[in-house]
């Protein structure tokens, strides 16, 4: 799981931190309209690993960055329930962790590489504050349902 540092500090290999999003993780593609430029829209890449132990998503935020929320859990209906955390990756540190992990993914591989096409053509073709072509739209959401369709639960008919 693990290396550790000099001074003691725990570090996740890219191999862990693949079998956690591959287990615990959420490898998506978020689509915004984008108020400011008329009909362009703004799309973002996301990765995001909810867990209840703390401690380990601090090691994977110190780490490898991304931004750690407290979910709301329990409450009435469940008042045994543990705290639930999410680390989320927004579209710079997700391409990162991406690149890390994509050798040595196995359920989530297909997503990850989706999702890197979108962030690459982010990079080249210009972000959402410019207009963009219908060509480069449509391409955009062409990735976008597929990553829906990669990510939907369920029986597939």
């Amino acid at each position: 799981m693990t290396n550790t540092k000099t001074d003691g500090e725990r570090l996740v290999t890219p191999q862990y931190l693949a079998g956690s999003i591959d287990c615990d993780g959420c490898i998506s593609i978020v689509k915004m309209k984008n108020t400011g430029t008329g009909r362009s829209l703004r799309y973002e890449v996301r990765v995001k690993m909810t867990n209840t132990h703390l401690p380990f998503l601090l090691i994977l935020q110190n780490q490898y960055g991304g931004h750690l929320k407290t979910l709301s859990r329990g409450g009435k209906n469940q008042p045994n329930w543990k705290p639930a955390y999410d680390l989320c990756w927004g579209t710079k540190n997700s391409e990162d962790v991406l690149r890390a992990i994509l050798p040595y993914l196995i359920i989530k591989k297909e997503r990850a590489e989706v999702a890197l096409k979108l962030r690459e053509d982010l990079i080249y073709k210009g972000s959402s504050k410019s207009r963009l072509s219908e060509a480069v739209l449509e391409y955009r959401d062409s990735l976008y349902e597929r990553l829906k369709v990669l990510n939907r639960r369920g029986v597939v008919v």
